[in-house]
């Protein structure tokens, strides 16, 4: 197996292995739709696996192969094209000619609509950078303060003040113009206010958290290190 599809079952079993797509607490009409009755966890994980093993496939015979209802399977491919791992087409084509049919009913026969679908490793692969990036980013700027401009928070009623708001704050002791409670700084960006002992806690669950995250993706890292000078399947 190439390396490419290696990484692309990595990237599956890292991002989606649980609900896909996660299911939806109401349906547009109210309730909930049958198909989000359905435990769908894993289901992203084989499909791609599957697909890893040919180029292009009829979303039917897919269907067919991997015992899925054909409703359940286009809604997760759809949701994987969304997410840039899987490209789809549809094509207008007769449907297969069936034996023993009169020659005049096989002229008949009218196209329809069939969809195909594969890997889409280019995308799939750069999605995959872009997303480790930020999601390193935005937990280091945690760490470190960079994540947003320094916010105020009345506890009592939770009003927020900007730091362009903190020479007003400090003529007014630093009470929240409502309730005339002191105000504090915000606890990272959660809305919450908190003392610096809350905020030091809160650095260090985001600096706990990028370190668990650094470890759970270095299978992800280090396949993208092999790939780098590889160019990646393309089947048109």
């Amino acid at each position: 197996m190439s390396e490419h599809k290696r990484l692309v079952r990595l990237i599956a079993r890292a991002f989606y292995s649980g609900e896909c797509p996660p299911k939806l607490t109401t349906a547009p009409g109210g309730g909930r739709s049958r198909m989000d009755k359905i435990d769908r966890r894993g289901m992203a994980v084989l499909i791609i696996d599957t697909l890893t093993r040919m180029q292009w496939v009829k979303e039917e015979d897919l269907a067919a192969r991997l015992k899925l209802h054909s409703k359940q399977l286009r809604r997760t491919l759809r949701f994987l094209e969304q997410e840039l791992m899987v490209r789809r087409e549809h094509r207008r084509e007769k449907p297969p000619p069936r034996p023993n049919l009169p020659e005049i009913d096989e002229a008949s026969r009218r196209p329809h609509t069939y969809s195909y679908a594969c890997i889409d490793y280019t995308r799939a692969i750069d999605m995959t950078r872009l997303r480790l990036y930020h999601m390193r980013k935005k937990l280091e700027d945690h760490v470190q303060e960079k994540a947003v401009e320094q916010m105020f928070v009345c506890g009592t009623c939770n009003r927020k003040y900007s730091s362009m708001d903190a020479a007003y704050l400090a003529m007014n002791l630093w009470h929240c113009e409502d309730c005339r409670v002191e105000v504090q700084r915000e606890v990272g960006n959660t809305g919450t206010a908190g003392d610096d002992e809350a905020i030091m806690h809160h650095k260090t669950a985001m600096r706990d958290l990028l370190k668990r995250l650094d470890i759970q993706i270095t299978p992800i890292k280090e396949a993208l290190i092999k790939i780098r000078d590889v160019p990646a399947p393309n089947y048109g």
